[in-house]
């Protein structure tokens, strides 16, 4: 095998690292963090460190983990997130806080899947 089919598969099998500029911070929102290598999360922050405007989180290795959008501390807007081998995890529109129909969600593998989340109110009694 040659050098450069070596390095190109290599390129082909490597998670992509965040290379892309940072996003701007609403009006009136300052940065907070740092994205690689000097960090690992970004965020926009207003008044009290509240999250407001884009929040950026990466794996160890430089991939991007999670891109989520935020407004007065809660979801809104798109969020996404991708496993640490550069595969799609998670994609989606909240609102308000709220995560709508129309959250798709993968394997590791890149597999479609479907995500159910049960809570204390949808856990049957243990009759006491």
């Amino acid at each position: 095998m040659t050098p450069a089919r070596l390095l190109l598969i290599l390129a082909l099998l490597t998670p992509q690292v965040f290379a892309e500029p940072l996003p701007n911070c609403p009006k009136n929102r300052q940065p907070q963090g740092a994205a690689p290598p000097g960090g690992f999360e970004w965020k926009c922050v207003g008044a009290g460190d509240i999250p407001d405007g884009p929040w950026l989180t990466w794996y160890a290795n430089g991939q991007l983990m999670s891109e989520r959008h935020m407004k007065q501390g809660r979801e809104h807007g798109r969020q996404r997130s991708w496993w640490p081998n550069g595969q799609p995890m998670m994609d989606g529109v909240s609102v308000e806080g709220h995560r709508y129909q129309g959250f798709k969600y993968w394997s590791v593998t890149g597999q479609p899947t479907t995500l159910t989340i049960q809570t204390e109110d949808d856990t049957p009694s243990a009759g006491h």
